[in-house]
């Protein structure tokens, strides 16, 4: 009877060693290279509560790839290089130097979510969510449940994209223009807070705050 209860016991420790170096396997698996999902687990919800009622042309939009931010003395860019697409796309803030020069870029992977006054951008690569809204608009409910959110306001939030085989120039270029500026545009113009166009080689969309008004045109300037 004592040999069956120290061989008992032995088997249990060697049972509790084993586990112990299968978690310590586990974490080390976990790794730089391995590093968990990050991905937005209110994702799915945010888009659901977002396109309900809406026409298919104005829902969001979420994508996923490698994303690039520049910046300008008044304009953030964020291209995203999707895994498989025909067109390249490029998000925009217009905006003013003080809130250029706090941005911090995150690094390579992210998913976007771009909700017409609001633009979501998720690092995949580490913990990081930067968000660009239109200034003084409130931030929805429905985004409260993401913790710690880098914010950036601007006067203009769009998109633009540039279809397989034609240049940037030849896509349309939507952006706001500040009041008392001359433009000529196809559609918007003063007093329309937001406007979008189309043709071959891409298409674009933009809103804007009450200090700007919303400018599609057919060529770049």
């Amino acid at each position: 009877m004592i040999m069956n209860i120290s061989m008992k016991k032995s088997i249990l420790l060697f049972g509790f060693a084993f586990l112990m170096i299968a978690i310590s396997f586990s974490n080390c698996s976990n790794g730089p290279g391995h590093s968990k999902d990050l991905h937005l687990m209110t994702a799915d919800t945010i888009l659901s509560q977002y396109n309900h009622g809406r026409p298919e042309w104005d829902r969001a939009i979420k994508e996923e790839g490698m994303v690039t931010i520049t910046t300008t003395k008044d304009l953030i860019t964020i291209d995203v290089v999707q895994d498989s697409s025909n067109e390249s796309i490029s998000y925009f803030l217009q905006t003013d130097s003080t809130v250029t020069s706090t941005l911090s870029v995150p690094a390579g992977r992210a998913e976007v979510l771009y909700l017409d006054k609001h633009l979501i951008v998720n690092s995949l690569d580490k913990k990081q969510v930067l968000y660009f809204k239109i200034k003084a608009d409130k931030k929805p409910a429905y985004l409260d449940q993401i913790q710690n959110m880098q914010e950036y306001d601007g006067y203009g939030l769009g998109l633009r994209t540039v279809s397989r085989g034609f240049t940037l120039e030849s896509a349309p270029l939507c952006t706001c223009i500040l009041a008392g500026t001359a433009a000529l545009c196809t559609s918007g113009g003063e007093g329309s807070l937001s406007c979008g166009t189309a043709n071959n080689a891409g298409r674009c969309k933009v809103t804007c705050s009450g200090a700007s008004h919303a400018c599609c045109d057919s060529k770049s300037n």
